[in-house]
């Protein structure tokens, strides 16, 4: 072997090592896909003309993601080591299911209506019915927006930090890894608690565990999408601190002290029932795994996968 190419090897091993990737997945997140925000927020658009719920919507989940989503596709697929993430991306991967992603819907929409019943029985919030079939198209687009916030996070967050992770080190590592760059991007959120800080973590974990044991990043992406539509657009809460002034429901009154059933800041995120909802998700994906068998696999990096089938 040649110095060029013992060279280039070791520059490939030190590309997979956490202690860069890492570092450069917060870089392109934070300066990269920042840079790209500020840049859009540039332009002039028509913000006097809008709603006050479309400028929430607007603001809050279409100008800092749309240039962080297009920002990962161009690196996934303009970058060779990434491709393989990129096509995990797409409809004709065979993990991807349109009917994995209402799953996914589904079982957010669950979790959270879980938890904000228990906010509700417990008496902490009081909700009221306050929506007109006139804004059903708003919700249609409040819809597609909150999928693009929360798509964008799982690509960054599950897809490509996570999976460049995994091909030098464990599932288990990436998996803990990721999601605790998942928590830290929400570290400075209105109301963040140290509850909700756990929580979120939990929340990483357990929507690596759903995209590990259905090999679809469209799943964690449906479960998430759901969570923030229904606690932000169904039940009108605050969705990591931020409130939608359009809601299926209205909160009519909140308990004005933090328990452990409902943060009056944070909303479920920063509660119990949250974390209880969570921890039942990842212990049921690994019973998934553990049925398939599959959780051996988990132990291993893609390395020493693609070692084992020479």
């Amino acid at each position: 072997m040649t110095d060029r190419e013992t060279g280039k090897r070791r520059g490939t091993a030190m590309n997979n090592r956490i202690i860069w990737i890492v570092p450069v997945f917060f870089a392109l997140f934070l300066f990269g896909g920042g840079f790209l925000v500020i840049a859009l927020e540039t332009l002039p658009l028509p913000y006097d003309k809008l709603s006050g719920s479309m400028y929430f919507i607007i603001s809050y989940y279409v100008i800092p993601f749309l240039p962080l989503f297009l920002l990962a596709l161009l690196i996934l697929a303009g970058i060779k080591k990434n491709r393989f993430i990129f096509a995990k991306l797409l409809p004709s991967y065979k993990g991807n299911k349109f009917k994995k992603f209402l799953a996914g819907l589904a079982i957010g929409f669950l979790m959270n209506t879980v938890c904000v019943t228990a906010a509700v029985i417990h008496q902490d919030i009081r909700l009221s019915y306050d929506f007109s079939l006139t804004e059903i198209p708003f919700m249609v687009f409040a819809f597609i927006c909150i999928c693009l916030q929360s798509s964008t996070e799982e690509i960054w967050c599950r897809g490509f930090l996570q999976e460049r992770i995994n091909i030098h080190y464990s599932f288990p590592a990436a998996a803990i890894v990721s999601s605790l760059a998942f928590g830290l991007l929400h570290a400075f959120n209105p109301g963040i608690t140290p509850l909700a800080l756990v929580n979120l973590i939990l929340t990483g974990i357990s929507y690596s565990l759903a995209y590990r044991v259905t090999d679809s990043l469209w799943v964690p992406a449906g479960i998430h999408t759901a969570w923030n539509f229904t606690q932000n657009l169904v039940f009108g809460l605050p969705n990591s601190g931020l409130v939608s002034e359009t809601s299926v429901f209205r909160l009519e009154a909140a308990a004005g002290t933090r328990n452990l059933v409902y943060d009056p800041l944070f909303g479920v995120e920063g509660a119990v029932p949250c974390m209880a909802v969570t921890v039942m998700l990842g212990v049921l994906c690994i019973y998934r795994a553990h049925v398939q068998d599959s959780t051996g696999e988990w132990l291993l990096s893609y390395e020493a996968q693609r070692r084992e089938t020479i």
